[in-house]
């Protein structure tokens, strides 16, 4: 049994990446585990991270990189860690070094792929993005990746180090206590949504084409004869294109009825309280939210994401529509749609639970991330 796994993660910011890290690492936890964490901010994520106990160490990255290598191998030596698992291209990049000084094996998770930057910042990332795949391919022990379709897109499929770890639901998004109110069930204020509300989860960032959903919403408040000028568009998450969402939504004149409402700890229930989940990304492994909105029976639109396809087909039948296309008009029209139609959400919910207990609980990845670890260490 190992007992002393250290996982490596930047903590910049919580997003979906961070919750698989924390659902994964408290099944393993319950299975015997003794798990670390070294983390290169103190922010909410830290905060995240401690208050479910568990130990984290925190290496400042603002101290410049070169420290942040020097500090983690002081930090971490006198532990004598038996593996790390590196969640990103910084922490991989720390993991080699780490593994090499060490002389302890590293295995290079993948959530997700390359987000959209512009100019000199998209060929910095680029680089980094290769180099964190070369590091992975030649000094990883293992390359765990959250779905088929993200192992084929990152150039892995079929190669034997890479193991397949799927995305999770969260364990209290699977309790039988209820936090959806869409049909009338109590939800604290602070969830409650104006209704009929879209909601849409997840960093502010070009690639999440949170500003595409802005433009639909305009188009949908003048379909029908005004029949559907009463919905509202909450997002949740924040990011640096705020700004820039909140400037478009006034120029296209629905300010009132776009709700930007920063980091939240109460997902559920506003997914609970929401009519339809909105999924437009560029790429996406196996969203988080998407497994979250299955939970509490939330009907969901998405862009055409393999990562999606994966969860959907473990689903049978659930309201999930994609999208032919990805332009306002038809975006407005397939939401138009979606609201019209009357689906149970507690036979949705109830229907989208068995599924994600089957194949989407955090049991399942910690059996599957159990194996990998001791094959490492064999």
């Amino acid at each position: 049994m190992l007992n002393n796994i250290i996982h490596i993660l930047s903590a910049d910011i919580w997003g979906g990446k961070e919750a698989q890290v924390l659902y994964q690492s408290l099944a393993l936890r319950d299975r015997g585990y003794e798990i670390s964490f070294l983390m290169f901010n103190e922010s909410a994520v830290f905060k995240k991270f401690r208050a479910a106990g568990f130990d984290c160490i925190v290496v400042d990255e603002r101290q410049g990189f070169i420290n942040l290598l020097w500090q983690s191998y002081c930090q971490l030596k006198p532990r004598k860690p038996q593996l790390f698992v590196c969640h990103g291209y910084k922490e991989t990049f720390v993991g080699l070094w780490l593994s090499l000084t060490l002389i302890v094996a590293f295995v290079s998770t993948f959530h997700g792929g390359l987000e959209t930057f512009d100019g000199f910042s998209r060929t910095k990332m680029h680089c980094f993005h290769l180099l964190h795949r070369g590091i992975s391919r030649l000094f990883a022990a293992r390359i765990v990746v959250v779905s088929q379709a993200l192992a084929s897109e990152l150039g892995f499929f079929g190669l034997e180090k890479v193991e397949i770890v799927r995305n999770v639901v969260g364990a209290n998004a699977l309790s039988d206590n209820e936090v959806f109110s869409a049909e009338g069930k109590t939800l604290s204020n602070k969830a409650l949504l104006k209704r009929p509300a879209l909601i849409m989860v997840g960093r502010l960032v070009a690639i999440k084409r949170v500003g595409l959903a802005i433009r639909a919403l305009g188009v949908l408040h003048n379909l029908g004869a005004g029949k559907w000028s009463a919905v509202q568009l909450y997002v949740v998450g924040d990011g640096p294109e705020r700004e820039a969402l909140e400037n478009l939504a006034s120029d296209i004149g629905v300010e009132k009825s776009v709700h930007f409402l920063g980091f939240r700890t109460d997902i559920l229930e506003l997914l609970g309280s929401a009519d339809l989940l909105l999924l437009l990304s560029e790429k996406e492994g196996i969203p988080t939210v998407v497994l979250e909105a299955i939970s509490q029976g939330l009907a969901v639109i998405s862009t055409e994401l393999p990562g999606v396809r994966e969860v959907v087909n473990e689903l049978g039948e659930y309201p999930v529509a994609f999208l032919q296309t990805e332009e306002p008009d038809d975006i407005a029209k397939a939401v138009a749609k979606c609201l019209e139609i009357s689906t149970s959400r507690d036979q949705s919910r109830e229907s989208g639970q068995e599924a994600l207990k089957r194949h989407f609980s955090p049991i399942i990845a910690a059996k599957k991330l159990e194996a990998i670890f001791n094959e490492v260490l064999s």
